[in-house]
């Protein structure tokens, strides 16, 4: 093999009817220079070439004879767990989707463009480069042993998967726990959701929030519990819980006010919440090199360059990392890897990504404000990507979103 070919991106496609494949061969020949694909026609066949060689992506097929697409790609996870799983299917519906959610990255429909493919590809790509980036292990290597996913986040998965979710069922898998009802019942009576009176029933507080809400608020409120030990002056965790709080719900108001789906709003609603993580794993783990960053009292960019100045990543990173080890949605972890630098994010649509990195800078802009300074000033002043703004349109739209977000705040 050249050395050319050993740097191109090599994907597998794996589809029963030859005549996608020989639409995707059509479709993907001008990428033949940077892309080399390979065309299987079923599991088995796609199996043995994996054995063969190692692909960067697989995309395959729901519906195929003899394995189907979700066998297929749950012995591609445990075979080759550093291939990237996509599905293309035209049975993208919640029958089909939901037994593929745990071993799937991402998922596309039939019929699909060609440059819809290929950002998809790209992107799922780039995010796994900034994962498994060595600086990103190297400091990992440092922690002796990383917080785990609560076990209610994981039973909370199983009941949105379920055909009919219940919100009932929900409701008394956070009754087990007192401490996480305590707190969502505080939350839900906070001026964050602003009810007309007062939530005493965990139910009631579920049926008011939702359940892709509150599988949210569960695995925010464990990381911000996680992390109450750190003693590092400077660091204030219930100023960065408010923050968090706020990137979330000005992320999910600007995607649907962008006319985003609810899927996408969610998904930036759970980003936005879980934004300032790797924050979290640096005041916890790293306290003594951390405290050049906290006590130098920077800006957010500024902020970024010195950690990557004394460990070699930012927070946005180690944060990503670690949501991605707890298996969160590819969407919500590279929103949180890229909320500070969206344009290296592939793609020219207005994204969770995009959102949470607006709503992040809305609240940096909402609280720096003065008397003198209106909240658009204050936000002129923060490093806004103009670049990502600019190409998704978004840049003319700003001081009417941040007007949306103010209204909503008063």
């Amino acid at each position: 093999m050249t050395s050319q070919s050993a740097e191109r991106l090599r994907v597998l496609f794996v589809d029963d009817e030859p005549n996608v494949l020989a639409g995707l061969r059509r479709m993907l020949h001008a990428r033949r220079v940077s892309w080399e694909c390979v065309f299987a026609t079923g599991g088995p066949e796609a199996l043995a070439l994996m054995e063969e060689r190692r692909f960067d992506v697989i995309v395959a097929d729901l519906r195929m004879p003899i394995m189907t697409g979700t066998e297929l790609l749950d012995r591609v996870r445990v075979r080759h767990p550093d291939t990237i799983r996509i599905v293309l299917s035209g049975q993208l519906n919640s029958d089909a989707v939901l037994p593929t959610v745990r071993s799937t990255h991402r998922f596309l429909a039939k019929p699909c463009d060609g440059e819809t493919l290929v950002a998809t590809v790209s992107r799922a790509v780039a995010l796994r480069e900034v994962l498994r980036s060595e600086p990103v292990r190297r400091l990992v290597g440092q922690i002796d042993q990383l917080p785990s996913v609560p076990q209610l986040f994981t039973e909370l998965e199983v009941e949105l998967q379920r055909r009919e979710p219940s919100i009932r069922r929900a409701a008394r898998l956070v009754a087990q726990d007192m401490g996480m009802s305590a707190k969502v019942l505080q939350l839900v009576n906070s001026a964050y959701f602003a009810p007309t009176q007062q939530v005493t029933s965990v139910e009631r507080a579920v049926a008011m929030i939702g359940l892709e809400t509150l599988r949210a608020l569960v695995l925010t409120l464990h990381v911000f519990g996680r992390f109450p030990r750190t003693k590092l002056r400077g660091f204030n965790i219930e100023r960065l819980w408010q923050h968090s709080l706020d990137v979330g719900k000005f992320a999910h108001r600007l995607l649907r006010i962008a006319g985003a789906n609810e899927h996408e709003a969610n998904a930036a609603l759970v980003a936005g919440l879980l934004h300032a993580t790797g924050k979290m794993v640096f005041a916890e783990y790293l306290p003594d090199a951390y405290r050049q960053v906290i006590e130098a009292n920077a800006g957010p960019e500024r902020e970024c360059e010195l950690e990557l100045e004394v460990f070699g990543v930012s927070h946005a990173e180690v944060g990503a990392y670690l949501l991605g080890l707890w298996g969160l949605p590819d969407v919500i972890v590279e929103a949180v890897a890229w909320h500070h630098r969206p344009s290296a994010r592939v793609g020219d649509d207005f994204s969770p990504t995009a959102a949470v990195h607006l709503a992040d800078l809305f609240s940096m802009a909402l609280r720096q404000r003065s008397v003198e300074d209106d909240s658009f000033q204050a936000l002129k002043r923060l490093p806004l990507d103009w670049e990502l703004l600019e190409r998704v349109g978004a840049a003319s739209r700003l001081g009417e979103w941040l007007e949306a977000v103010q209204r909503e705040e008063s």
